[in-house]
C-alpha cells in the first residue's frame, strides 16, 4: 500500500500543478517524492519548473541547493546559497550551510586563502 502511495504521488502532484500552476507548494512537493525516489534529475525539473512560476521563491531555492549537494555538485549549491544571500542577507539557514560547504568543499586555494 505505501508504495502505491509513492508511485501515485507524482501523478497526483502534476494534477495539483496543472490546476494551479502558480502555486509552488506543488513543485515543492513534487520534488520532494522524486527525491525521496532518488530521481534527481526529475526533482530538479520539478524545481526550476517551480521557479519559472515564481521565480525567486526562496523554498524552491533553497530545495535546488539541496539537490544540488545531493549530485554532488557543491560549488552550484555554494552558488545557490550565495545567490540566496544576495537577495536575503539575513537567510540565517543560508550562511550556516554556505559556510559548512565551503568548509566541507574548499580547499585553501578555491577560498582564495
Amino acid at each position: 500500500m505505501a508504495s502505491s502511495t509513492v508511485i501515485s504521488a507524482p501523478a497526483s502532484f502534476r494534477k495539483a500543478i496543472e490546476q494551479q500552476p502558480k502555486d509552488v507548494t506543488g513543485y515543492g512537493a513534487l520534488s520532494d517524492v522524486y527525491v525521496r525516489q532518488r530521481d534527481l534529475d526529475a526533482a530538479t525539473k520539478a524545481i526550476d519548473d517551480g521557479l519559472r512560476a515564481q521565480p525567486g521563491n526562496l523554498g524552491l531555492r533553497y530545495a535546488a541547493a539541496s539537490v544540488m549537494i545531493l549530485k554532488g555538485q557543491h560549488e552550484a549549491a555554494i552558488e545557490q546559497y550565495e545567490s540566496i544571500l544576495k537577495s536575503q542577507p539575513s537567510a540565517l539557514l543560508a550562511v550556516n550551510n554556505l559556510v559548512s560547504l565551503m568548509l566541507d568543499h574548499r580547499s585553501d586555494s578555491d577560498s582564495g586563502t
